[in-house]
């Protein structure tokens, strides 16, 4: 029975683990984009893009939003995989310029259904506050009247 329970707990610390490890599937799309962004190719990033992502957003209008981030921002330096949040994968992305949060959502089909950039200081993890508390009582007794 011991064993039972230490066996459950490995796993469901194993898998805690691995819940916040990046997927191959996401980090190869991660780093596609990119590297597009970074060579100026938004017909290869939107040629990743689901049918319904590219009907929100085609190409001549994600360029004009490219081309603003570009100006902005310059090139992405770095990409850092941070979490899954909202059913996407979450990044700390560093540009020449400033650090943007970007999160990247994938279909079935392994295609880009979500692509959304963020204020990195909005976007980062909310951390609980660990600050022990006691519940004190005060009972003030009155006397009769």
């Amino acid at each position: 029975m011991k064993n039972l329970f230490v066996l459950t707990i490995l796993l469901f610390s194993l898998y805690s683990v691995n819940a916040q490890t990046e997927k191959d599937s996401y980090k190869l799309v991660a780093n596609k984009f990119v590297s597009f962004f970074n060579e100026n190719k938004n017909d290869s990033i939107v040629a990743m893009f689901s049918k319904e992502m590219e009907s929100a957003l085609p190409l001549d209008k994600f360029s004009q939003v490219t081309a603003g981030l570009k100006m902005q921002l310059g090139n992405i330096e770095k990409n850092k995989f941070l979490r899954y949040q909202n059913g996407g994968a979450f990044y700390q992305t560093n540009f020449e310029k400033g650090i943007l949060a970007m999160t990247i959502t994938l279909n079935n089909k392994l295609e880009i259904a979500g692509l959304l950039f963020k204020p990195y200081d909005e976007a980062k993890e909310i951390v609980r506050n660990s600050t022990k508390m006691q519940l004190l009582s005060l009972i003030h007794i009155s006397e009769p009247t």
